[in-house]
């Protein structure tokens, strides 16, 4: 099958997903159980203060916004690394091979389900961990309301400033405009697909060994561009270096960019000959 239908691959994510309906299961429980620990251990000490001021109790309500933000990168990226999960046994792999569509459509569908739908998991855990922690504290003397305004208050200043950033102009050498925004962008892209390419290549424990390669190859990249730093840290004066990396921002975005097609580029291959 050559032709890619939407049809065959909202089949496919249909079988998939029901053939693997445990797995999605323990994942929305793990997803639960992190954020309401992450809640309850931030709100304890509130809760154990006879009347704490408004500040401090908001501050609470700050640091679960942090914590909402931080524990949902981490298992948004171990979701993409459970792309090609149920690709491990063999058994599994000859049932998706049996499947009457594409590889494409087979590897779009498995996409779709470890990025849209553990998205639409994790925020679904986050409402309920709210809800299950305000449950949890009701006893408190402390006005312990949701976190999800101050959340939504998060989301919504870094959209206004996201959007900011895109109307600003280029200028070479005095402001990187929207060119910061790509800048993000491609970067988020890059370690998205760089977690797809690492479940593809990892049998056993994807998340942990890819998080592992990727941070030895920052620090690798950190240190060379250090010694690289060093080495003209007396040949150029400030406003010389600084102009270098203003200007340097649209290469990498570029280079983050053709990185993160070519990672997953090789993670389709790998997922053809698995």
């Amino acid at each position: 099958m050559k032709n890619f239908s939407l049809k065959r691959m909202a089949q496919v994510m249909r079988i998939t997903f029901c053939q693997n309906h445990k797995w999605s299961l323990n994942c929305g429980i793990a997803f639960l159980l992190a954020h309401f620990f992450g809640q309850a251990m931030i709100f304890y000490s509130v809760c154990n203060i006879p009347a704490a001021d408004d500040w401090f109790v908001e501050s609470r309500m700050h640091s679960a916004t942090g914590a909402f933000v931080m524990i949902s990168v981490f298992l948004i990226l171990g979701g993409i690394a459970f792309t090609f999960d149920v690709l491990k046994e063999k058994n599994k792999r000859i049932a998706i091979l049996m499947l009457p569509a594409s590889n494409m459509e087979k590897f779009v569908a498995r996409l779709l389900l470890c990025t849209v739908g553990v998205w639409l998991l994790n925020v679904v855990c986050i409402l309920l961990s709210d809800g299950l922690r305000q449950l949890v504290y009701h006893w408190s003397d402390n006005p312990l309301g949701s976190a999800l305004p101050y959340l939504w208050e998060f989301i919504s200043d870094q959209g206004t400033a996201f959007v900011q950033v895109m109307d600003d102009s280029f200028r070479p050498g005095q402001d990187p405009g929207w060119w910061i925004a790509a800048f993000a962008l491609a970067s988020a892209f890059m370690t998205y697909s760089f977690f797809l390419l690492g479940s593809a290549v990892f049998r056993k424990q994807a998340f942990i060994l890819t998080g592992l390669c990727g941070l030895a190859l920052t620090l690798v990249g950190a240190y060379v561009a250090g010694t690289v730093a060093g080495l003209f840290e007396y040949s150029y004066t400030p406003e010389q270096v600084n102009e270098f990396l203003v200007n340097i921002v649209p290469v990498m975005a570029i280079a983050q960019l053709l990185l993160g097609i070519g990672f997953t580029w090789l993670s389709y291959r790998l997922f053809t000959h698995m």
